[in-house]
Parts: structure tokens; sequence; C-alpha cells
């Protein structure tokens, strides 16, 4: 079954991703803010995991889908593509 859940491995890849809970806000690395709006949103073509989120400043405001394989990820330099700033 694609859902099952492999029970020898961690759920997720990192501490931060295991508590990470909606609402709490992000800065992406580029300097944006996001609310973390939901978390296993499944893509309708793909069926891959991911996390709506929600643009409050500095452009329009937006709401926007990646998965959470992306959003939790780090760039190659070791920081984190979005850091949690504010846990709700």
């Amino acid at each position: 079954m694609e859902d099952e859940i492999d029970m020898k491995k961690p759920l997720y890849a990192t501490e931060e991703e295991a508590l990470a809970v909606e609402g709490d806000i992000y800065k992406h690395y580029k300097g944006g803010v996001y609310r973390l709006v939901r978390r296993g949103v499944k893509h309708s073509e793909t069926m891959e995991i991911g996390v709506l989120y929600e643009h409050l400043w500095p452009h329009a405001h937006e709401f926007w889908y990646r998965s959470e394989n992306d959003f939790f990820s780090t760039l190659d330099s070791g920081e984190p593509r979005f850091k949690r700033i504010i846990q709700s």
C-alpha cells in the first residue's frame, strides 16, 4: 500500500519538521515571511505530500503549495530554506 509508514524509519527527516505545527511563522532564506497553514496536503496529480503556506510579507498576500521535503529542506550552505521564527 502506497500510504504505509515504514516503522523502522523516523516519520520526519528532522526535529524541525517533526515540531512544525500549523500557524507557525517562517522566514524564507530570501527574506519573505510565511505562515504554515496546513501540513499533509496531497498534490492532485503526483500524490506528493506537501504543505500549504501563506505569504505574509513583503509581497502580495497569496497561498502557496510546496512539497514537505522541499519546505523543510536545507540549502547547500546548510541554511534552512524556511526557518521557523515564531512557534504558535
